[in-house]
């Protein structure tokens, strides 16, 4: 029950950016912009979605402390990146998803990987730093699994 109601919270975000629902991977959601459609300004509806999770979060947070207190400290990481991918239906000739994979959905994992190490709710990758239109820092360059050669990852400016 609780994260069915956070994942509706949530999936709402999603689609009031234009966002594609991919899949719910455990407590994760996956999500992606600019397919089917084309979308020009796709980094930017990435950004707004996952600022506006974070305060659909805090609220979630909020409600959680007042009736069940031993979960508020429920909380998630945002990774978001930016690059090619394969997307499409994909599967076997028994069961086909619509999905994206490849090496940009690997890196976006990766990114949001680091948010607990960190303690960081929303990390970017270099890419879609340079491709939003939104103030980031840097937090450093990392070595991610799966992933060659170091990884820039920044912050949302505060």
């Amino acid at each position: 029950a609780l994260l069915n109601n956070y994942f509706t919270r949530q999936v709402d975000v999603v689609f009031r950016h234009g966002g594609t629902l991919d899949k719910f991977i455990g407590d994760a959601i996956m999500a992606f912009w600019n397919a089917p459609g084309d979308l020009p300004d796709h980094a930017n509806r990435g950004v707004a979605a996952a600022l506006e999770m974070c305060q659909q979060l805090d609220e979630f947070r909020a409600e959680l402390l007042k009736t069940e207190p031993d979960l508020g400290d429920f909380d998630v990481g945002i990774g978001l990146h930016s690059g090619p991918a394969v997307v499409g239906l994909i599967g076997s000739e028994k069961r086909r998803e619509y999905t994206a994979i490849g090496d940009t959905v690997n890196l976006a994992s990766r990114i949001e990987g680091l948010t607990g190490k960190l303690d960081k709710r929303v990390l970017l990758s270099a890419a879609l730093a340079e491709a939003t239109s939104v103030p980031t820092q840097s937090v450093g360059d990392f070595e991610l699994k799966g992933v060659t050669g170091p990884q820039a990852v920044h912050e949302l400016a505060s």
